[in-house]
Parts: structure tokens; C-alpha cells; sequence
């Protein structure tokens, strides 16, 4: 088993991930330990000296989730921030996650994704013989084509 270390830069982003053997960790310290991170440390070099050891987690028990490359670690609150996925998402800063500008959709529908090219949620209607794509409509609260 492995247990996940993501390199931190000076500005918080996350530069890799790597795996190192569970038993290292336990027989240093444990879980987020600050003797486990000296332990990684002394064998796993970083890009810069400037840099630090995080451990994070795939099944995301602590730290709120996996860190991700291209994500951020807010050690004020101990956690893990996905990469910005569009422009025009927005940080809420009490569930730490990126929000599209437009909620997303109440009524469900199969392939919901968001479309950067629209701004707007976007499904295709695969119950049709003839599939279609729909498009969410935020003030009537429909799916429209």
C-alpha cells in the first residue's frame, strides 16, 4: 500500500503528487504527522528549496480532498483546492470549491456539463430516437433546445 505526498511550491500550488510506502509513513509518525513529512522529506527531493511536503489522501479523509497538480493547499484551513476549472468560475471560500456563475440545474437530466463556450449547462438528451442538445434555462428553470 502508498500513502500520497504533494509538493507544494512558495505560492501554494501543488507541483506533483508522488507515492511513497505506507509503512514509511506509519513507522514515522503517522497520518499527517509532521515527523512522517521530515521522513519523506529526507529522501524525496523537491523542485526548489522553497518548496514542502504535504501528505494528502486519494480517498479524500482529511485535507478535504486528493491535491491535484495545478490545485492549491490553503494551510489556513488545512486543505486541498482544485484547479480554477473555467474563467468565469467563482471560489466560495466557505466550501472551498469552484461555482459556475449559473447553479446548477434542479431538474436532472442524463450529461450534464458545463459549456465554456455558452456559459450555460448543457445535456444531451439521450431518451429521444433522435438525441439533441439542450441547454438549461436559468430563469424558467427548463431544459430548452
Amino acid at each position: 500500500m502508498t500513502k500520497q505526498f504533494a509538493e507544494i511550491d512558495s505560492e501554494n500550488r501543488v507541483i506533483q503528487v508522488l507515492e511513497v510506502d505506507a509503512a514509511d509513513v506509519d513507522n514515522h509518525g503517522g497520518d499527517q504527522s509532521q515527523t512522517a513529512v521530515d521522513y519523506v522529506s529526507s529522501y524525496l527531493s523537491l523542485s526548489s528549496p522553497k518548496n514542502r511536503w504535504v501528505q494528502t489522501c486519494k480517498n479524500n479523509s482529511f485535507r478535504k480532498r486528493c491535491a491535484a497538480i495545478g490545485g492549491t493547499y490553503d494551510s489556513e484551513k488545512d486543505a486541498f483546492i482544485f484547479p480554477k476549472p473555467y474563467d468565469n468560475f467563482i471560489f466560495n471560500s466557505e466550501t472551498l470549491d469552484w461555482e459556475p456563475p449559473i447553479p446548477y440545474p434542479t431538474t436532472e437530466i442524463r450529461g450534464i456539463k458545463w459549456d465554456p463556450i455558452t456559459n450555460k449547462w448543457k445535456a444531451i438528451d439521450t431518451m429521444e430516437m433522435d438525441p439533441e442538445i439542450l441547454f438549461w434555462d436559468e430563469n424558467a428553470l427548463v431544459w430548452k433546445n
